[in-house]
């Protein structure tokens, strides 16, 4: 994890698109560090780091991260 002084907003537009995904208002992962991904019964999703973490995914930014991976909606 990583403690940043500045807003994700502007940190976001600084990193590499192809690595790093937006997944929650005050989460960013990069995608090369994720092993999978699972979703319990509709009401949340979650990101499988490789360091056993799991990253909660919000619905507002679902969507890009199916696209991002391939996935279906």
């Amino acid at each position: 994890m990583l403690f940043h002084r500045e807003t994700l907003s502007k940190l976001e537009m600084q990193l590499n698109p192809e690595e790093f995904i937006r997944v929650h208002c005050s989460a960013m992962v990069n995608v090369e560090k994720t092993y999978s991904f699972s979703s319990e019964l509709c009401r949340f999703s979650l990101l499988h780091l490789n360091n056993a973490d799991d990253v909660k995914i919000v619905q507002g930014h679902k969507d890009s991260i199916f696209e991002f991976l391939g996935l279906d909606n």
